[in-house]
């Protein structure tokens, strides 16, 4: 899969807003159960609920998962950036590329199962009316490039963010990677 497919959402934007519409069901998240994405072809790991609907490519390299009114993608590719900077930087060039009026914020660091990540906020207004925002997790590194996107609807977005970032944070490396 090529990079600019990886870390690019806009093409998708449409699609995500109409399944963000159309999958709001109330769930109570604190003690959902939960289903376990599993990105190929690198086999890391990402937690969702149970009673999101799950979406991927043929390959598996892009899953994405909506439900409650939010959103959760998966995106890795084999292929080694150097560093996260270079994820988040073809990242937000692809973001603005294909929306002059999308934001994004300056990338602050976090760490995701022992490993340092980027994390940056999207906002668009949207190509059809639909604004989105989209919190973004970046790393890559030796052991590939990996991409964890939380989203909603940009009216919704802080009322989703603690729901989006307790599922983000779940992700997972393959466990042949040492840390």
């Amino acid at each position: 899969m090529a990079v600019a497919q990886l870390v690019s959402v806009r093409p998708m934007q449409t699609h995500i807003a109409s399944l963000l519409l159309f999958a709001s069901v109330a769930t109570s998240w604190s003690d959902e159960p939960t289903q376990t994405l599993r990105g190929k072809p690198v086999a890391c790991e990402l937690d969702v609920p149970a009673s999101w609907r799950v979406i991927s490519d043929k390959g598996g390299a892009r899953i994405t998962a909506v439900g409650d009114g939010a959103g959760l993608m998966l995106g890795v590719t084999p292929e080694n950036l150097g560093d996260p900077s270079a994820a988040v930087k073809v990242g937000r060039d692809m973001a603005t590329k294909q929306d002059p009026n999308a934001t994004a914020t300056e990338p602050v660091p976090v760490t995701v199962d022992g490993h340092k990540w980027l994390q940056f906020t999207n906002s668009s207004p949207g190509l059809d009316g639909d604004a989105t925002t989209f919190l973004v997790y970046s790393y890559s590194g030796a052991e590939g490039t990996f991409v964890v996107i939380g989203f909603a609807l940009t009216d919704l977005f802080q009322t989703k963010k603690s729901l989006l970032t307790r599922y983000m944070n779940t992700f997972r490396f393959p466990k042949s990677i040492a840390r």
